[in-house]
């Protein structure tokens, strides 16, 4: 009877061993700090299926809520990847944009990750940043979007201001990180004039601009704006104001004027044409 109820005892241990790791992987229990972001980070899926599989209809979730944070199909494909802790040190030109980009984070990885507050980082800081490496490049292609049509009357109504307002500035002088009629650097220039002429942007780069405020459109017109890479410093560096005819207004080195993309020197550089979101 002994040896019975010992092999028993043991083939119960077995089965627990082999069972309960996988209930406990299906489900995670919501603790002091996290977010929707984080655990999905790491369980490896995204916000959108941890809403789907657990019928969330925003971001917000509770200390000890019970979270499904795996799926039988995804768990079954899951390619294996190897993450490590890595340090950046801000160098001149970097913006948060540009490093979340360079390490295939977002930005709102990096400052939950530094604890950052804002968008403000200074020369020789040390920011932490995930590497990931994938056993295999068995990434999905996501394609951007692009804008087929043209804006509504409202949206038309702002470009006919922006396009006004641009050509006024014409000889404004150029000031590094100037934003006023006191002298315009080239984001600055954009930011002063959509915002004059009614659409509520922040001031922020032109690769801010490129990766976070604006969609790419398959037909440019007058008042799109217009990026360019590789001009002081690498990677989306310049933007400008589209006026159509393959001209655009832009801050220049020496003050707003008028150029064309098709010289040589922008023709290089063009990476191409996007509309602001809040244009429609």
């Amino acid at each position: 009877m002994a040896s019975k109820w010992q092999a028993a005892v043991a083939s119960a241990l077995i089965l627990s061993a082999l069972v309960v790791p996988a209930a406990e992987a299906a489900s995670y229990t919501v603790q002091k700090g996290d977010t929707l972001t984080k655990i999905a980070k790491e369980h490896e899926v995204t916000v959108e299926q941890l809403k789907q599989w657990n019928n969330l209809k925003a971001d917000a979730i509770f200390i000890n809520q019970k979270l499904v944070v795996t799926d039988g199909a995804v768990k079954a494909n899951k390619v294996a990847v190897v993450e490590k802790m890595a340090t950046h040190t801000v160098k001149k030109g970097d913006t948060l944009a540009s490093i979340a980009q360079k390490n295939n984070m977002t930005v709102a990885q990096l400052k939950e990750l530094n604890k950052l507050q804002s968008d403000v980082i200074y020369i020789n800081q040390k920011l932490q940043i995930n590497k990931v490496s994938p056993s295999k490049p068995q990434e999905a292609t996501v394609e951007a979007p692009v804008i087929t049509t043209s804006p509504k009357a409202d949206g038309q109504a702002v470009y006919n201001q922006v396009i006004a307002l641009a050509h006024e500035l014409i000889g404004t002088p150029y000031v590094f990180a100037g934003n006023t009629i006191e002298g315009f650097d080239c984001s600055g220039f954009v930011k002063y004039v959509y915002s004059n002429a009614g659409l509520n942007i922040s001031r922020k780069s032109s690769l801010d601009y490129y990766l976070q405020d604006t969609t790419a459109v398959e037909q440019p017109m007058p008042g799109d704006v217009v990026f360019f890479k590789n001009t002081y410093i690498p990677n989306i560096s310049h933007m400008g104001i589209y006026i159509g005819e393959d001209q655009f207004i832009h801050a220049g080195t020496t003050g707003v004027e008028i150029s064309k993309v098709t010289h040589s020197y922008w023709a290089e550089r063009l990476v191409g044409y996007k509309r602001f979101n809040g244009i429609e």
